[in-house]
């Protein structure tokens, strides 16, 4: 039995502001089983309604409020809405708790969602309670639907009314389908605007209306077919869909997906597929003209980086300026006395806008076997004319003169581990970059750094560890 120690605060389930610090039981947290429902749900009621005051001393952090009369009521109602039902908490995105809170009809009080699996014959079950002006709780509705499991659910503005929309995504019973619905509250009941298959979705606005649409990827017609996307917005009343348009790879090709914005500003999902398990290749999907469109379209290999020793490189927010970049690799020349042709590379990153044009952003050097990369400052130019060779548990960084003729050394980095690892971070001028469990990192500047500006500041403030999310997929 593990547990853990965590935060819980009022934005999923809770009738405060406030947080609390508790122990929590991770098994019992996820139980399903009927002969350990109420155990469960005492226990997220209990994590979700507790009273707190902000920060405590440690004893305090431990000790367990009393229950508030909100919380018994709520609970007894619970109790006796799910008799004769299991929990069955969603199992992918923000939302995965077994109780959630959200407003849906638009009358500043929360409604709290319950999501439960029965034997009936639509087993999947959706129970909402809503609090009345006595402060009692009545089940408001009770959502049923088939499939076998939840799978994401979210809480998002998609008709513009007071109150939120739920939106959820099942996966049919012993079936890969899956089902995404969105239910509107604002009539005081559910309206279901939309059902629809999906592969996956994403709800986030697209075409800058100021409200959320529905983004579904799907698969192919057959097994090797590119996958479509489809887009669902929230016109006159009704849930209007756009044309179908193709991604360049397979649904099962999908390793990343991120919703961000391109360099001209509008909202774009960036989704990331293995070639051949020895590229990625991405597809940007943004609203232009008011028509759902993928930039890389034109030309299949567009945007798209092969693997750095093997290891895949995904987009990201590299200067964290809220538009996302693209990589790719630009080999670097030999270094001074080196014979054997195996060059170094740059990462050098990228971002698009509407119009599908690069825009260069910065260049980093990712050190995948050691596990860290470096902001690197340069212009393309001067870019062109870096080296890196690697000496021992060191990597240092040349630059060549405009002839080709020479090449001055900027500065290095080592990485030290043992004993005497914090020893050797600091002896010969050599100063400490990070220090981790096991492994201290270190930089030295070179008899060219002045001449470029780097200082051992700027050398500590551009290192940083490569994630877990640059070794491996998904």
């Amino acid at each position: 039995m593990s547990w853990e120690t965590g935060m819980l605060c009022s934005n999923s389930f809770s009738f405060s502001n406030e947080c609390v610090i508790i122990k929590r039981n991770l098994t019992v947290w996820g139980v399903d089983a009927l002969k350990k429902k109420f155990f469960a749900i005492g226990l997220v009621l209990l994590a979700s309604l507790l009273t707190g005051c902000g920060f405590r001393t440690v004893d305090q952090m431990y000790c367990i409020p009393r229950r508030t009369e909100e919380y018994t009521i709520l609970q007894n109602t619970i109790e006796q809405a799910m008799d004769g039902l299991e929990f069955a908490s969603p199992s992918y995105g923000d939302n995965q708790q077994m109780v959630q809170s959200a407003d849906l009809d638009g009358d500043g009080k929360q409604e709290y969602l319950v999501f439960a699996r029965g034997n009936s014959e639509k087993p999947l079950k959706i129970l909402i309670f809503h609090e009345t002006d006595n402060g009692k709780y009545v089940l408001l509705e009770m959502l049923q639907m088939n499939g076998s499991a939840f799978e994401q659910v979210d809480y998002v503005d998609v008709d513009g009314r007071p109150g939120s929309e739920l939106v959820v995504g099942r996966r049919l019973s012993d079936q890969m389908m899956r089902i995404a619905a969105v239910f509107s509250f604002a009539d005081g009941q559910s309206n279901q605007l939309i059902n629809t298959i999906y592969a996956k979705f994403y709800t986030t606005d697209m075409d800058s209306d100021g409200k959320a649409d529905l983004l579904v990827l799907r698969e192919g017609e057959t097994d090797v077919s590119a996958g479509t996307a489809v887009l669902y917005t929230y016109e006159n009343d009704a849930m209007v869909r756009s044309r179908e348009i193709r991604l360049s790879q397979r649904i099962e090709q999908v390793k990343r997906t991120k919703v961000s914005r391109l360099q001209s500003g509008e909202t774009a999902l960036y989704i990331s597929s293995s070639m051949n398990d020895s590229a990625i290749v991405t597809d940007v999907l943004t609203v232009k003209d008011g028509e759902l469109i993928n930039l890389n379209s034109g030309n299949k290999l567009a945007y798209s980086v092969r693997t750095l020793r093997n290891y895949f490189l995904y987009m990201d927010d590299i200067d964290g300026d809220g538009v996302m970049e693209l990589p790719n690799l630009m080999d670097l020349r030999a270094a001074p006395g080196q014979t054997d042709g195996k060059r170094q590379q740059l990462v050098y990153w990228y971002s698009i806008d509407s119009e599908g044009y690069e825009i260069k952003k910065l260049f980093t050097f990712h050190n995948v076997d050691g596990g860290w990369y470096l902001r690197l400052n340069l212009d393309s130019m001067t870019a062109e004319r870096l080296a890196v060779s690697k000496n021992g548990s060191g990597y240092t960084f040349y630059i060549w003169d405009e002839t080709n003729e020479g090449a001055v050394p900027l500065f290095t980095v080592y990485s030290f581990t043992g004993k005497e690892r914090e020893e050797l971070a600091t002896e010969n001028n050599r100063f400490p970059l990070y220090r981790g469990e096991n492994v201290v990192f270190a930089g030295k500047l070179e008899v060219g750094s002045g001449v470029y500006g780097i200082t051992q500041e700027s050398l500590t403030q551009d290192f940083s560890l490569i994630g877990v999310d640059w070794k491996q997929e998904g």
